[in-house]
C-alpha cells in the first residue's frame, strides 16, 4: 500500500504537537489531578504565591530565550539552557506539584512557540525533521529531569514523615512506657576514665581501690539526656529538671558502689550490666530497685548514649522482710 507524501510535515507537525501534549502535557496532568484528589492535596496560600512568582520567572526567561531581541545579540539556544536551572529549582522547592504545574505551563508553550517559528530549534539551514528532533530532545530533556528531581524530593520527603512517625512512636513508647527509663550520656566519664588510668597506669578495679572518691566524681560527669515520666513518678520529682536537681539525694552510698561496679564491667568491655539497687526517692523514702543498663549499638567506644532501666522493687522488699 502507497501512503502519499503530500503534506507529510504538516501532518508530522500536528502528529508530534498532539503526542507531544498527550505525553509531556495530559500525563503529568492526569497525575496530578489524581494526587489533588486522591490524597487530598492542599498548598497553603503562601507557597501559591511563591510557586507563582516561579512561573512568572520560568515564563519570562523562556520569551526572552525565544522572542525577545536578545536573540539577536545572543544565541538563543544558549538562552534556552536558562530554563533547565529555573526548572530544577521549582522542581527542588516545590516537590511533585511545583514540577508538574511548570510543566503544564512550559510544554504547550515551547511547542506553540517553535511551529510559530520562534527559538532556536527550527533554523532555516536544517531541515524539519532534524529542528523537529531537536525540540523533542530538548523537551525530553527538560521534562524527565524535572520529574526525577521531583520524584526524588518527594520519596525523600516520604521517607523523612515515615521516619518522623516511627521516632514519634518510640518517643511515645519511652515517655508513657510504665518502666522507669533514663537516657544518659557517659562520653565525659569515658574520657575522664582513659586519662586517669593512662596517668596512674593501673587497671580500673585498683584505681577504685585506691581513690574511692572518684565513684562519686565519675558519678557527677553521667549527663542525663531524658527521663519518662514514670521515672518521675517513681522518685517522686514534678519535672525533669526537678529529678536532675535532686540526683544527690537519689544516689546513696549503696547506689554508688553498685555504679562503681558498673563502670568497671562497662570498662572491662560489657555492654550490659543488671543488679539492685539501694536508692533514695525526693522525699526521702526509701527506694529499692533493679537496675538495668545497656550501651546502645553503635556507642560502645564512646559511651554517649547509655540506656537505663528501673524497675521498682520497694513493696515485693518490704513483704520479704
Amino acid at each position: 500500500m502507497h501512503i502519499p507524501t503530500v503534506n507529510f510535515w504538516t501532518v508530522y507537525r500536528i502528529w508530534f504537537a498532539s503526542t507531544g501534549f498527550g505525553i509531556l502535557f495530559i500525563s503529568p496532568l492526569i497525575i496530578f489531578i489524581y494526587k489533588w484528589y486522591k490524597l487530598n492535596l492542599k498548598i497553603p496560600t503562601s507557597e501559591i504565591i511563591k510557586l507563582s512568582t516561579g512561573m512568572i520567572a520560568i515564563i519570562t526567561i523562556t520569551l526572552l530565550a525565544f522572542i525577545s531581541p536578545l536573540n539577536n545579540w545572543f544565541q538563543g539556544e544558549y538562552l534556552s539552557y536558562l530554563i533547565i536551572p529555573l526548572l530544577c529549582g521549582v522542581a527542588i522547592r516545590f516537590g511533585f506539584y511545583g514540577s508538574v504545574i511548570s510543566i503544564i505551563l512550559l510544554v504547550p508553550l515551547l511547542i506553540v512557540l517553535s511551529f510559530a517559528g520562534y527559538g532556536p530549534f527550527f533554523d532555516e539551514k536544517l531541515s524539519i525533521l532534524e529542528s523537529t528532533l531537536r525540540l523533542q530532545i530538548y523537551l525530553a530533556a527538560l521534562i524527565i529531569t524535572n520529574m526525577f528531581i521531583a520524584i526524588s524530593i518527594e520519596s525523600l520527603l516520604i521517607s523523612n514523615e515515615r521516619l518522623e512517625k516511627i521516632s514519634n512512636r518510640f518517643q511515645t513508647i519511652f515517655t508513657k512506657s510504665p518502666v522507669s527509663l533514663w537516657e544518659e550520656d557517659f562520653s565525659a566519664i569515658k574520657t575522664y576514665l582513659t586519662n586517669q588510668l593512662n596517668r596512674a597506669n593501673m587497671n580500673i578495679t585498683d584505681w577504685f581501690e585506691a581513690y574511692p572518691e572518684e565513684v562519686a566524681k565519675c558519678a557527677s560527669l553521667a549527663k542525663i539526656i531524658r527521663v519518662n515520666d514514670h521515672t518521675l513518678k517513681v522518685f517522686g520529682a514534678d519535672s525533669t529538671s526537678h529529678f536532675i536537681a535532686n540526683l544527690p539525694i537519689i544516689f546513696t552510698p549503696e547506689s554508688l558502689k553498685i555504679f562503681k561496679k558498673e563502670l568497671i564491667q562497662l570498662w572491662n568491655g560489657a555492654t550490659t550490666f543488671k543488679s539492685e539497687a539501694e536508692q533514695m526517692r525526693i522525699d526521702g523514702k526509701p527506694l529499692f530497685t533493679i537496675t538495668s543498663v545497656s550501651i546502645a549499638t553503635g556507642y560502645q567506644n564512646s559511651w554517649e548514649r547509655i540506656l537505663v532501666s528501673v524497675e521498682d522493687i520497694t513493696a515485693r522488699r518490704e513483704n520479704e522482710l
